[in-house]
């Protein structure tokens, strides 16, 4: 379907559906682990971006790429998207793309055992979306590998506790 969609937006010269379908490609393929795939058509799609105004497709590609080039070993590469990643969400001015754009950045400085630059990011994450379990998640992992054991299972009970909570909130509904 992607290609069928990459083919049509190329025929009819139309960079916007091309840019959405790239960065929905990268977001499959990021799913499936295909980590080079996903940086190819993510790189492409930011390329295409800077000429087209598609704010939410450029974020979703960016977010992928940045991802793919960290789980696949390119630290390097990836800081080099963070800022654009960030900023990119920072215009969105939607709380669902910064958080995990915000989230997403916290684990290249995580991988790399910076702690205070992790910490500071999803503390901004959990400012945002409080409740988000992939936030609380990755603080409770920073805290134990950190060595932190208090705060670690300071932020498990606090895991504990959103999960419970949404269990009994989708019961009632």
């Amino acid at each position: 379907m992607f290609n069928q969609a990459l083919s049509i937006a190329q025929q009819e010269k139309d960079m916007a559906l091309e840019i959405r379908a790239l960065a929905n490609l990268a977001d499959v393929q990021f799913h499936h682990l295909r980590w080079p795939e996903v940086s190819e058509n993510g790189l492409r799609a930011i390329e295409l971006a800077r000429r087209v105004d598609e704010p939410e497709a450029e974020n979703a590609a960016r977010l992928y790429t940045t991802r793919a080039l960290l789980y696949s070993g390119e630290s390097g590469e990836a800081h080099k998207h963070e800022l654009d990643l960030l900023d990119q969400a920072e215009r969105l001015r939607h709380s669902l793309w910064l958080g995990t754009s915000l989230w997403s950045v916290s684990h290249l400085y995580l991988f790399e055992g910076n702690w205070k630059a992790a910490r500071d990011l999803i503390d901004r994450c959990l400012s945002i979306l409080p409740g988000d379990p992939r936030f609380i998640c990755t603080r409770t992992l920073l805290e134990h590998l950190a060595g932190d054991l208090n705060q670690g299972g300071f932020y498990l009970r606090r895991l504990l506790k959103s999960t419970r909570d949404s269990a009994m909130g989708a019961a009632a509904a």
